[in-house]
């Protein structure tokens, strides 16, 4: 006779001592906590729980406080721990009514060192309370002495005294800190950042609407101060041309946001032939094809190997040989086979060309040189007037970088008649023939055109193995459609070797998408719905 279940678990615990289970203890309520404290879930529910958890013994208390109090979006509850009558709360200001005493920390204190994650906000506009919680607090000139990020936005503090405490944020535990602001002392503070702060990982520099004449030289005295430090990423929303050479330096850097270039870009005066050793994300915006070009020139392939690279670029007067440029020098200044996700806007400033402007397209040479990429997973080109893309020129890109997994090929508004889509669902079905892995495909179609047949084998491999197919996610751009295609697209597209799911492109207004996509999207889940009784039936219904 098989042993009850109750005997199956009682043997092995009987065995062992009560020190086993108190070592064990630790582990299994971080394992509770981290199940109660779940992102994904209801943070009210969450909180629920956490706190039932700390009531319901001392095991639990510290870890569910440790997790209540680990994110601090803004300064309301630790600021209610103080006596009513020392700080005044309402929903948006906090005002101090006398000058806080060392007993009034007895219960704030019980709180502070569990604060991780820290975002400011207007509760700090009065800038008497956060000096009066400066000038009395036990822990020194740090509130939060176990700080590891800190946000720091635009707005939230104002005035220069309130703006100034922001040093009692700013513990050398510090890992994360993103400073959004328009005050000029916040820039000012930049170049003193490496040596308060030791441990600092990932850095947010956004200094809105200072002057540039003023903030410039903080922040390139803060970048020459990086060398020593341990930084992994760093974010700016202006940079100068030359301070890219103390950045490309930087041994331990593995992501790097641009968000404009000041000044004019000399190709003798910035050499970044260092090439960012450890580099692995690259997105810079703001600054002219040429000059983009110009920089990559200097990189060293031997060492310039990031994996994901984002551009966002101005076209110049010459786009059709700007481009092409780019693009072969990008591919023989870095590690081809280390490059997995290549997305590039050339952007005129605007969203729509105005009416009768005309702009090149997008070459072919453009994708020619990108085609010996053989490890490209993701591809976003985007340019002002489209492309000149066929079809077979297509098809034949798609045999190179068999392994994409996302291809977006972006085209301007359909607003405009001179712009119209050069490809045609063939384009679509190359490209479900030629990447096994292809699970995103977005263009510019033209359906007015006889469409293309299925590869043969295709039909042949779903039915005979029986195997549901993967899911495609096409995105239309202004694509165009007559209103007799509508029921001949559907049922083209349900017979691919994908399940594919139409959406129109993000950024767009659905009022602008094309009316007869619109109706596909209402008919493919029918046809997709058949085809996938066709599917079981072929498997005998398993």
């Amino acid at each position: 006779m098989p042993a009850s279940p109750s005997t199956i678990f009682a043997a092995p615990f009987r065995s062992r001592g009560p020190d086993v289970y108190r070592e064990e203890i630790p582990e299994v309520v971080s394992t509770v906590i981290s199940l109660r404290n779940d992102p994904s879930s209801d943070p009210k529910q969450n909180h629920t729980d956490l706190v039932s958890l700390a009531l319901t013994s001392r095991q639990f208390l510290d870890p569910a406080l440790n997790a209540l109090w680990a994110v601090q979006r803004s300064p309301y509850a630790f600021l209610r721990c103080f006596p009513e009558d020392a700080i005044r709360l309402d929903r948006r200001n906090a005002s101090l009514l006398r000058p806080i005493l060392p007993s009034d920390w007895t219960r704030p204190s019980f709180y502070t060192h569990r604060i991780r994650d820290f975002q400011s906000n207007r509760l700090f506009n009065d800038p008497s309370v956060l000096v009066a919680l400066v000038l009395s607090s036990p822990n020194g000139d740090i509130l939060f002495p176990a700080l590891q990020a800190l946000t720091w936005g635009v707005g939230h503090v104002s005035d220069e005294a309130a703006a100034a405490c922001i040093h009692v944020f700013l513990p050398r535990t510090l890992r994360y800190l993103k400073i959004e602001s328009s005050h000029y002392y916040l820039a000012s503070l930049l170049p003193s950042l490496p040596a308060k702060l030791p441990s600092l990982q990932q850095l947010v520099i956004k200094t809105a609407s200072v002057p540039l004449k003023l903030t410039l030289p903080c922040t390139s005295a803060l970048i020459e101060r990086l060398q020593n430090c341990a930084l992994t990423s760093l974010e700016l929303n202006i940079l100068q041309w030359e301070d890219l050479m103390h950045l490309s330096r930087l041994d331990n850097l593995r992501s790097l946001t641009i968000q404009e270039f000041h000044g004019e870009h000399d190709a003798s005066g910035v050499d970044v032939s260092a090439s960012f050793p450890a580099l692995q994300t690259l997105s810079i915006a703001g600054c002219q094809i040429q000059d983009m070009t110009r920089l990559l020139e200097s990189a060293d392939p031997e060492i310039f190997g990031p994996q994901v690279i984002h551009l966002e670029l101005r076209p110049g007067a010459n786009l059709e040989a700007e481009i092409p440029a780019l693009f072969e020098t990008l591919v023989s200044h870095c590690k081809q086979s280390q490059l997995v996700d290549l997305r590039t806007i050339f952007s005129v400033g605007t969203r729509y060309p105005s009416r009768g402007t005309q702009w090149a397209r997008v070459p072919l040479a453009a994708l020619q040189h990108l085609s010996i990429l053989y490890n490209l997973r993701k591809l976003t080109i985007s340019g002002p007037g489209g492309f000149e893309l066929t079809d077979a020129a297509l098809g034949l890109f798609l045999e190179s970088c068999s392994n994409l997994e996302e291809l977006c090929l972006v085209e301007p508004s359909p607003l405009y008649p001179t712009l119209q889509p050069t490809l045609t669902l063939a384009a679509l079905r190359d490209a479900v023939a030629n990447c096994p892995q292809l699970r995103v495909f977005g263009a510019s179609i033209d359906t007015r055109f006889d469409l293309p047949a299925l590869p043969a084998t295709a039909t042949a491999t779903r039915t005979a193995a029986a195997i549901a197919p993967k899911t495609l996610e096409f995105q239309v751009y202004n694509s165009t459609m007559g209103t007799r295609d509508v029921t001949r697209v559907a049922r083209f597209l349900s017979n691919l070797d994908r399940s594919v799911v139409l959406k129109a492109d993000q950024k767009e207004d659905l009022e602008f998408w094309n009316q007869g996509w619109r109706k596909v999207a209402e008919l493919l889940p029918e046809f997709l719905a058949v085809r996938e009784e066709e599917r079981v039936r072929w498997s005998g219904g398993n």
